[in-house]
């Protein structure tokens, strides 16, 4: 029941990418537009503010002429083909990654790895939108494509923490745990205070069964960014396995401050008011978190009857 999250928010991977340099004026402007969508979680909007941006710094056509960047390679004649894209500032390669982005959010997965298909067509040395698209492969899970793109992350940024993050959830998801743990090492060797390789490594610690070794890791984490809500939703789910009803719901209470969209955590902070024998809040909270991820359903209703049994 509470195998949670190492695949969950995948998008604290996810960089979403500012738009800078020379560039066209018009579309840096809607690229930073939809940026301030995508915080509040107006996706949507987000989706038509890149999208806009694309427009602007790229047209779709026969056309093969490309403008180098510094930045990124050119795309490869074959991509240019194949994709029918005739770009005019290869930054475009940023807004197809941010609307990706966006269209993740919304679990929109086949539009979202398609915009990482195409940045990567642009911008075939752009690190971030492997780690995206391997992000994408984790949650199917696909771990093959996973791991292919977290290696290539890796080949291109040698000192990219993401890059290693996500090997490590690779690893982890194939049950290969002392390959993962070598991978968050190498992450804290780069950045050792880097609050999401220590929640994720809290993760493969209690995961691992190793409560107390993941423990010290939320915790760190958590002194390191307290608005990061991953490791509040970890100590969580430690203190429901040891039955420590209220304080699990303190921290999943504190999880839902900090980020209200988390599915999970109304999910979870229900199974805890259960156990407490506060059936109308447990029923709040598990309402709430159908509404917002319907799959959880058929779960919620299984672990209703089994709490409901002891």
């Amino acid at each position: 029941m509470f195998r949670s999250f190492i695949s969950l928010a995948i998008l604290s991977l996810i960089i979403i990418i500012p738009i800078s340099g020379q560039n066209l004026r018009s579309a840096d402007d809607h690229n930073d537009r939809g940026l301030r969508y995508y915080e509040t979680g107006d996706y949507d909007a987000a989706i038509q503010s890149f999208s806009r941006s694309i427009e602007l710094s790229s047209r779709f056509d026969g056309g093969k002429a490309v403008m180098k960047s510094r930045l990124f390679p050119a795309p490869t004649e074959e991509s240019m083909l194949r994709e029918r894209i005739n770009v005019i500032d290869p930054r475009t390669a940023i807004a197809y990654v941010n609307r990706g982005n966006a269209y993740f959010a919304k679990n929109e997965i086949t539009l979202a790895v398609s915009d990482y298909d195409r940045a990567i067509a642009i911008a075939p040395g752009m690190a971030i939108a492997y780690v995206c698209r391997g992000s994408v492969w984790l949650l199917r899970p696909d771990l093959k494509r996973a791991m292919a793109d977290f290696e290539k992350v890796i080949k291109l940024e040698p000192k990219s923490v993401k890059g290693y993050i996500g090997r490590a959830m690779t690893r982890l998801e194939i049950g290969d745990l002392n390959a993962a743990l070598a991978d968050f090492d190498k992450a804290l060797e780069i950045e050792p205070k880097n609050a999401e390789v220590y929640f994720r490594r809290g993760d493969s610690f209690r995961l691992a069964e190793k409560p107390n070794l993941a423990l010290a890791d939320y915790e760190r984490a958590i002194r390191l960014d307290p608005k990061m809500c991953g490791p509040y939703l970890g100590r969580g789910s430690l203190r429901m396995g040891r039955k420590d009803f209220e304080g699990a719901i303190r921290d999943y209470t504190e999880t839902l401050r900090l980020d209200g969209r988390t599915a999970q955590a109304y999910k979870f902070r229900g199974y805890a008011y259960l156990y407490l024998g506060k059936e109308a809040e447990a029923q709040r909270d598990f309402d709430r978190a159908i509404r917002m991820a319907p799959r959880f359903r058929s779960e919620i209703d299984e672990a209703i009857t089994l709490i409901k049994k002891k």
